[in-house]
């Protein structure tokens, strides 16, 4: 999601008017015989600050079943290349060393252990756990539309903006490819059985 990073996590910078509201629906419905249930997550701009965890989504957005795989974020509003579609400050991620990381590991249950592992990134020597409902943001090294900004000069080096004009119902697509690998965090994943971001992103297009 970012490409390039220094120093800790900056404060957020959205400012009341920006910020997201996030509602949750659920559906029920029927088909041949089989009951299946939906829960789709939407957030929308709204005049006052939002009273939700996910402080990084800078755009309409929900959360929905996912082609690629999994659950996956989509627009809910047509976005212009070059917006900032997420921001990485202090609300919106938790970063790590190798001696904070394994900390954090021990107080964990092993089943969850693995599940952590496989939805973090590696940026700057750190771990990057995302904060929120931009942990579910889908690779794709082919089709991707998200990225540093596309004019290198206006990127702040650590966000997640728009490479292209975005309309709504597509799903917002980062290439892992372009993070950052760190030998000893492999070495983790390797041990709990986790395939990392890194090699999702080697694996498929």
């Amino acid at each position: 999601m970012i490409q390039q990073q220094q120093g800790g996590a900056a404060a957020c910078t959205q400012l009341r008017g920006t910020m997201p509201v996030v509602t949750t629906t659920t559906t029920t419905s029927a088909a041949g015989g089989a009951i299946r249930t939906e829960t789709v997550t939407v957030a929308t701009p709204d005049s006052t600050p939002a009273q939700h965890p996910d402080f990084g989504m800078r755009v309409p957005y929900e959360v929905r079943d996912s082609a690629i795989g999994g659950r996956g974020l989509y627009a809910t509003a047509a976005v212009k290349k070059g917006t900032m579609l997420w921001e990485y400050c202090d609300a919106s991620v938790k970063e790590y060393d190798e001696e904070s990381l394994k900390t954090h590991l021990k107080t964990m249950a092993p089943d969850a252990i693995a599940e952590f592992c496989e939805h973090v990134f590696c940026w700057d020597g750190k771990v990057v756990e995302i904060q929120g409902d931009g942990k579910m943001w889908n690779h794709s090294k082919t089709v991707h539309n998200t990225g540093n900004h596309p004019n290198p000069a206006l990127h702040d080096g650590v966000s997640t903006y728009a490479l292209r004009d975005i309309e709504a119902g597509e799903e917002f697509l980062d290439n892992y490819q372009l993070y950052a690998t760190l030998a000893w965090f492999e070495e983790i994943c390797r041990q709990q059985k986790a395939v990392s971001c890194i090699e999702v992103g080697e694996m498929y297009d």
